[in-house]
């Protein structure tokens, strides 16, 4: 995609830290974000798709009367 490629080679998009993830490492704790560019590949994606395909499987053995 065009605008990941833009994005991507901004150096300072890149490497920014999020004012919250500022906040939560300077009162010592650890702080992982997922990536920014692949939401593909976080989890709550993929469990809300699956959820969404075990509802459409349901619907089709048990329709509703």
């Amino acid at each position: 995609c065009c605008i990941y490629k833009v994005l991507s080679l901004q150096e300072d998009f890149a490497n920014e830290k999020p004012m919250l993830q500022h906040l939560i490492e300077s009162r010592g704790h650890v702080c992982l974000f997922l990536l920014k560019f692949h939401c593909e590949l976080n989890p709550s994606e993929m469990v809300w798709g699956y959820a969404k395909y075990c509802k459409s499987n349901i619907d089709i053995l048990a329709p509703n009367t």
